[in-house]
């Protein structure tokens, strides 16, 4: 009879003990969807650029607050997404990844999401959502935004041609060498693809054409003592290419300078021209490596939509 018992107390501790294991691995597996390479991984890798911004870590340094009042923030779709699903990026969303190619931008938020308003929002403005909770609405360019949720805290986005793009948005794993984010904001795009950036700052294209040679390029920014720099990392086919782009970016640089002498210009903390000419660069190998200092005055100037 006792042992009986036994069996039954060892019966129920081995089904604890497996819940326990599911709800952990349950737990471990969608915590792990969350780290910057997990949320890049979900995403199609035929996108020519790919972006990584930890808000919450812009929130915390006060960055968030001070791009808070951009005019983008302003847009009237913008207002009207935030009042009918009540997600503001200000507020609910702790990082955000992205690839975009051609008309087609694939989104992971990862944030506090009411699944049932934004399902409610999506068939307010004549939308639907198939049994699979993904929802699609159209967006005003006749692309098509859809969505659906990837975990509790990320959302897998889409605003593409094809109506349920948001699918193409999945976990997968890494690409071997994929480069990961170490910094608050992250840019990856590759060299062929920054031909065709056509709006781009005045002065700045003289620093980019350099960059078309190379196999990959990632711009960052992160804090760097007291200021925020920005951080380049080339990759190139070639020693000799490595030397020819930095060559071209000392030369631009120097150049802009000369430039700014002969005018008795004096560069300004929150002018364009005044990161520019502050940039170093040095070859490693196969790599090109540069920084510029990014001072708070010049994050506020482009918020506000005043840089020179």
């Amino acid at each position: 009879m006792q042992f009986r018992h036994h069996r039954k107390y060892a019966a129920a501790a081995i089904v604890v003990a497996a819940g326990a294991a599911a709800t952990t691995l349950m737990f471990v597996r969608s915590r792990g969807l969350e780290s910057p390479a997990a949320m890049l991984a979900c995403l199609p890798r035929s996108g020519a650029v790919s972006v990584f911004i930890d808000i919450d870590g812009l929130r915390k340094s006060g960055v968030l607050d001070a791009l808070a009042g951009s005019p983008a923030a302003e847009d009237p779709e913008y207002k009207k997404f935030v009042e009918g699903t009540g997600v503001d990026y200000r507020r609910d969303l702790t990082a955000f990844a992205a690839a975009f190619s051609g008309r087609s931008s694939y989104m992971v938020l990862r944030g506090a999401f009411d699944w049932n308003r934004l399902e409610q929002y999506a068939k307010s403005q004549g939308g639907k959502c198939n049994s699979n909770g993904v929802c699609r609405t159209t967006a005003s360019d006749g692309r098509y935004v859809s969505f659906y949720r990837l975990r509790p805290r990320l959302m897998a986005l889409a605003v593409a041609p094809d109506e349920w793009a948001a699918l193409d948005v999945a976990p997968r794993r890494a690409a071997d060498g994929a480069a990961v984010p170490n910094q608050p904001v992250w840019l990856s795009v590759s060299g062929p693809a920054l031909r065709e950036l056509s709006k781009l700052p005045t002065g700045t294209r003289s620093f980019i054409s350099p960059l078309e040679s190379a196999e990959s390029v990632v711009f960052s920014i992160g804090q760097a003592g007291n200021r925020f720099q920005i951080n380049l990392d080339v990759a190139c086919p070639s020693d000799a290419v490595a030397s020819d782009i930095a060559a071209r970016l000392e030369e631009s640089t120097n150049l802009l300078r000369k430039m700014m002498a002969r005018e008795n210009m004096k560069p300004g903390r929150a002018d364009l021209a005044g990161v520019l000419v502050a940039g170093t660069f040095r070859r490693e190998s196969r790599r090109v490596v540069g920084a510029w200092p990014l001072e708070r005055d010049f994050i506020e100037a482009v918020a506000g939509g005043r840089v020179n």
